[in-house]
């Protein structure tokens, strides 16, 4: 669905509006222009969780990112499809609110977007931009404000399009829901991403140690030392007879008490280093 206009007119010309829509817009076309300078340019204004909660002193700039990165965006479709509803939807709701207050209003929806991004991954290094929040908002003013209105919408059917008339609840009522289950997705992958992470990034070596003293009283085996590892005297294993892998238990052949192989019961046994 693509929303055309409403039905309801401004009775003033939206300067806010317009000045947000040139800046984004210029903003824009001045990353499009960096080339291979943009993703420091982003890094540098975006919000980044991990920067902002690290503990250390942060900059003016820094503390301003949540304000900067309103005005950066991803991609052509990011930019277009936010101003597009911001050109339909804010004519009105700053006709309501008057210029300064809707400025003020765009600006604590988009840093308040920020901020709940941030509570979400506070432990993130991605750097977060885009005007989504603050467009959010003022789609749930328009919500509230005007309930009755109707939005104009170019609707695709296949290969076809029509123009129809919905009404503005059902409408942002699903633009929501979009983004509702869009941000479920994201979230999603993320947790996916840190968990894999998180288990590639597992110290096998501490679960090793740590499973020592469980496999010596399962099996009666001596867990092998190390020389790496302080406070421990290294011994050579011993040879064996017989082998049962690295990193398995290898017991001697059991013996008579007159030194020979025989049938009697094994009583001790120990375990040979990894070789790798």
């Amino acid at each position: 669905m693509i929303p055309i206009r409403d039905t309801i007119p401004s009775s003033r010309v939206p300067i806010v509006t317009y000045l947000l829509i040139a800046a984004n817009l210029g903003l824009f076309f001045y990353e499009v222009s960096l080339g291979e300078s943009l993703p420091p340019f982003v890094g540098r204004y975006a919000v980044v969780p991990a920067r902002l909660l690290g503990g250390d002193a942060l900059s003016v700039r820094e503390l301003l990112t949540p304000v900067t990165a309103m005005f950066l965006h991803g991609g052509w479709m990011h930019v277009l499809g936010n101003m597009l509803y911001l050109y339909i939807f804010g004519d009105n709701v700053e006709d309501t609110l008057g210029h300064g207050r809707y400025l003020l209003f765009y600006i604590a929806c988009g840093a308040a977007a920020f901020a709940v991004q941030i509570g979400f991954q506070p432990a993130s290094t991605v750097p977060n931009i885009g005007a989504s929040g603050a467009i959010a908002g003022v789609l749930g003013a328009y919500f509230l404000l005007f309930p009755r209105a109707r939005v104009v919408t170019l609707l695709p059917l296949f290969v076809f399009f029509t123009v129809v008339e919905i009404p503005a609840v059902v409408f942002l009522g699903l633009w929501f829901l979009l983004q509702f289950l869009s941000g479920t997705v994201s979230l999603g992958r993320a947790a996916a991403t840190l968990g894999l992470n998180g288990r590639c990034g597992h110290d096998h070596r501490a679960e090793e140690r740590a499973d020592g003293p469980r496999a010596r009283r399962r099996t009666g085996c001596r867990a092998p030392r190390s020389p790496r590892e302080p406070g421990l005297r290294w011994r050579p294993p011993r040879p064996s007879r017989r082998a049962c892998g690295a990193g398995r238990p290898v017991c001697p052949a059991p013996r008579s008490r007159t030194g020979r192989p025989g049938r009697t019961r094994r009583t001790s046994c120990r375990t040979t280093p990894r070789r790798d």
